[in-house]
C-alpha cells in the first residue's frame, strides 16, 4: 500500500484535526482493507460533505486516499489545488472523457494506491437517502480484478445537505462509517457478455454497501432500488429546497 506523499501528509492530517472538532467518529471493519495491494473503496453518496468523512477515517489510519471526484470541484479556488497536488481523480461527467478516470483509477491501483469510488455516481435521488441504482464503473474495476471493498457512511447530514449547499458547524456530530470485507466475483470473470458482467458487479457492490448501510442506520432499505429512468429526477434546485425545509421543520420539532 502507498505511503502519503509528504504533502499529502501534512494537509490531510490538519483537516482531519479541523475536523475534529465538528465530528465524533465511529469507524468499523477497518481489517477487512487488503494490507499488500491497493483496493476500491466503493462508498454511498447523500452529502457533498460526505467524502470527508470517509477520508478522515482512512487518513487517521494511515491510509492515503486518492477519491473519484466531478471535475469541477478541480476549478474551485484553493480546493482545487489541494486536489490536483494530493493527486485526486477528476471525473468529466456526461463527456468523452469520462472513460478516463477508470484509466486514471487503474493507474494508481496498479500502484498500490487505495481508490474510492461512488458507485451511483453522483448524490443518490432515493428520497430517504439509500443508495440508488449505480453505474458500471466499479463492476468494471471489480471485473478487471482489483479488491472492492464495500463501504456505507452516515451522518454527514448533519453538517450539510443534500444539495443544501450550507455547513451547519457547532457541536460535534456523529458519522458512522463501516467498510466490509472485499467482495467475490470469480463468478462473473467468464462471462460472455462483458456489460452484462459490469452491471451485475455494480448491482452487488451496491447490495453490499446497502446491507452495510442497514447496519448503520438501523432499519431496512426499500426493496425496490431507486432508480432514475424509472422515477426521475427531481433535480438539485429541488433536492436542495427539500433539504432546508428538512431542517428547519427538525429545528421546529425540538
Amino acid at each position: 500500500m502507498k505511503e502519503f506523499s509528504p504533502f499529502y501528509r501534512r494537509i490531510s492530517k490538519t483537516a482531519s484535526k479541523i475536523l475534529n472538532g465538528q465530528v465524533k467518529m465511529d469507524v468499523r471493519g477497518l481489517e477487512n482493507l487488503p494490507k499488500d495491494q491497493g483496493c476500491v473503496i466503493a462508498a454511498n453518496h447523500y452529502s457533498e460533505f460526505d467524502a470527508l468523512v470517509v477520508m478522515k477515517a482512512l487518513i487517521d489510519a494511515d491510509i492515503p486516499v486518492r477519491v473519484l471526484a466531478k471535475a469541477p470541484l478541480f476549478k474551485v479556488p484553493l480546493l482545487g489545488w489541494v486536489m490536483k497536488k494530493t493527486e485526486q481523480v477528476p471525473v468529466y461527467r456526461g463527456t468523452g472523457q469520462a472513460r478516463d478516470a477508470l484509466g486514471h483509477a487503474k493507474s494508481a491501483l496498479d500502484n498500490g494506491e487505495t481508490v474510492m469510488i461512488f458507485p451511483e455516481g453522483t448524490l443518490t435521488r432515493q428520497p430517504d437517502y439509500w443508495p440508488m441504482k449505480p453505474k458500471t464503473g466499479v463492476g468494471r474495476l471489480a471485473l478487471a480484478g482489483y479488491p472492492v471493498v464495500p463501504c456505507a457512511q452516515w451522518g454527514a447530514l448533519e453538517i450539510m445537505g443534500r444539495y443544501d449547499r450550507h455547513l451547519h458547524l457547532g457541536r460535534k456530530k456523529e458519522m458512522s462509517v463501516s467498510f466490509g470485507a472485499p467482495i467475490d466475483f470469480s463468478d462473473l470473470h467468464d462471462h460472455e457478455d462483458a456489460n452484462a458482467a459490469a452491471r451485475q458487479a455494480s448491482d452487488r457492490v451496491i447490495d453490499h454497501v446497502t446491507a452495510l448501510l442497514e447496519e448503520l442506520r438501523g432499519e431496512e432499505a426499500p426493496e425496490v432500488r431507486y432508480d432514475t429512468k424509472v422515477y426521475g429526477d427531481p433535480g438539485k434546485k429541488a433536492l436542495g429546497q427539500f433539504e432546508r425545509k428538512r431542517r428547519k421543520a427538525a429545528k421546529k420539532a425540538n
